[in-house]
């Protein structure tokens, strides 16, 4: 339903904008909250263009390039979400989250092996604090297990020391 949609989708979507929306924070959780779903795409479009500004105003920063690819992600265009990722890691290598969404992005094409191998390159990056490494380790090896169709190892793997608590509820 549209509630059950907007209650999982608005505080993601708000967080989205980083600081360049932060002061506004709440008028975006309200105006996403209030919106029906045939306005969610007007307004994922004007998400899209404050984060085209905030991109253009932070340009050096690798935050919005992150921000703007956790939106291409909730849109499905995962080639866009690609390229905004690489240049946050290009820009900041030890800004793990868009390492972790390189991962993210693998698992949504349903590319398991994929996944593994940009976990391999956010482990070789060398950056990362061990924290980090191992969330993106219980998510990449949680889904690359589940798109194989091994739920039970997938089961497994959420009950392991390889995931904490915290992983148990993101995964």
């Amino acid at each position: 339903t549209a509630e059950l949609f907007f209650t999982d989708v608005q505080v993601p979507v708000a967080n989205l904008l980083g600081g360049y929306a932060l002061a506004h924070r709440e008028q975006i959780v309200a105006f996403l909250r209030d919106a029906n779903p045939e306005d969610l795409a007007t307004r994922f479009d004007e998400a899209e263009e404050l984060l085209k500004t905030y991109r253009f105003i932070a340009s050096e920063q690798a935050n919005p390039h992150d921000s703007m690819a956790e939106l291409l992600i909730l849109r499905g265009r995962y080639d866009e979400a690609e390229q905004e990722l690489a240049e946050a890691v290009r820009i900041r290598p030890d800004f793990c989250i868009p390492w972790r969404r390189r991962i993210q992005v693998k698992v949504l094409r349903g590319d398991g092996a994929a996944a593994v191998a940009a976990l391999a390159e956010m482990k070789a990056n060398g950056r990362c604090r061990k924290a980090e490494i191992e969330s993106a380790s219980c998510y990449a090896a949680t889904w690359e297990a589940t798109l194989r169709g091994a739920l039970e190892e997938a089961w497994v793997i959420q009950r392991s020391p390889l995931c904490g608590e915290g992983d148990r509820d993101r995964v």
